[in-house]
């Protein structure tokens, strides 16, 4: 096996502005840098001149010796890996030495093709697409066969996403909070995204509903209602994609949460450009359809492990870079896991809608006025 000499923590250095790179790389900084220099003994280094003076990699002097000129500030960006040079190549190899590792916060298929052309071993993460559990799974891949073997040993068994969304079934109907059902039968579920996002970059732009009329057209075609889900955040910019909804007599905008929608009869099929919702339905045992491609797929062959906190123990990073004797997985984990991820980056998103705890704690924190 390579043996590494040092790590460098990335967000994507080519396809994402070094804004939004920043932005994810405190956390990762502060939650990688311990396990992984106990874990493996490796030095660790962030891949910003925000917290690495010797940091050199330069976006546009890369893909200007491509001859590509790209926004630096757009969030995401689409660039096709045919599209860049020997020059481009050499130039990011000079800025990761020999022995170098990346451990990478979601890194576009671009940049990973990019990075494996450079000969440069990565491990990547990305958030996992199934949320609904006890806490947020996170998704890794490595393109060294031996540390995603490895990596692999570690995942989570699916059967628990099953399990879980058969809890959420019953409790629409049983437990609370419960769903308001007045979804229409044989209806369809299209979930809708933000406006600009890796998932959704393409060659043509960003992707949105405009670009796959058929399909929605067929759907609303062969289903009694179709309920469009607008993402929570955007209020403006999709007027066009509205527009074209409302040409349809059986198309409506639902405000329903989307895991309470999932988790009725009503709802047979779930389709999307990109959104991770697709994913969570198939465990409620819809019929699904991603009409672009998902970002990261899971529990599949060749896809990303689905891996539930061990990554923040130093004994995880030991075995996947230097191998030995696998640490019980129980072993290297919270004392009580209940969301500890969701808690200390915020991400709650549908999670408080289906949990009673989270949902009261919402509620209570918008009432009582904050101190300023």
């Amino acid at each position: 096996m390579r043996q590494f000499e040092n790590v460098i923590v990335t967000s994507d250095i080519l396809a994402t502005s070094q804004k939004e790179q920043d932005s994810n790389l405190r956390w990762l900084r502060d939650l990688f840098t311990g396990p992984i220099q106990r874990g493996a003994g490796l030095p660790v280094e962030i891949g910003s001149r925000q917290w690495n003076d010797t940091w050199s990699f330069d976006r546009k002097a890369f893909f200007e010796l491509s001859g590509l000129g790209v926004d630096l500030e757009e969030t995401q960006i689409y660039f096709s890996p045919k599209s860049i040079s020997v020059a481009s190549i050499e130039y990011l190899k000079s800025c990761l030495h020999d022995g170098t590792i990346v451990v990478g916060y979601e890194i576009s298929a671009s940049t990973r093709e990019i990075l494996t052309r450079a000969g440069v071993t990565y491990v990547d993460m990305w958030l996992h697409p199934i949320r609904f559990m006890d806490d947020l799974l996170f998704a890794f891949q490595s393109n060294d066969p031996s540390l995603d073997e490895r990596i692999q040993s570690f995942e989570l068994p699916e059967e628990l996403s099953f399990a879980y969304a058969s809890r959420l079934r019953v409790q629409m109907y049983r437990g609370k909070p419960r769903l308001n059902n007045d979804l229409k039968t044989r209806s369809a579920l299209f979930v809708g995204q933000t406006l600009k996002d890796k998932a959704i970059a393409s060659d043509s732009g960003m992707l949105t509903l405009l670009d796959y009329r058929a399909q929605f057209e067929r759907t609303a075609k062969s289903y009694n209602h179709v309920y469009y889900s607008r993402h929570p955040f955007v209020k403006s910019g999709d007027e066009k994609s509205l527009s074209f909804t409302r040409g349809f007599r059986n198309v409506s905008l639902t405000s329903h949460p989307v895991y309470m929608m999932l988790a009725t009869d009503e709802l047979e099929y779930v389709f999307s450009i990109s959104s991770s919702v697709v994913t969570e339905a198939k465990y409620f045992g819809k019929k699904v359809d991603y009409l672009y491609q998902p970002p990261v797929k899971v529990y599949t062959e060749g896809g990303y492990s689905s891996v539930l906190h061990n990554f923040l123990f130093s004994d995880f990073w030991r075995f996947v870079f230097l191998g030995g004797a696998k640490p019980d997985s129980r072993a290297i984990n919270f004392v009580d896991g209940r969301n500890k991820m969701r808690d200390m980056l915020s991400w709650y998103w549908g999670f408080r809608t289906i949990d009673r705890l989270e949902g009261l704690y919402n509620t209570v924190s918008n009432l009582v006025p904050t101190k300023g």
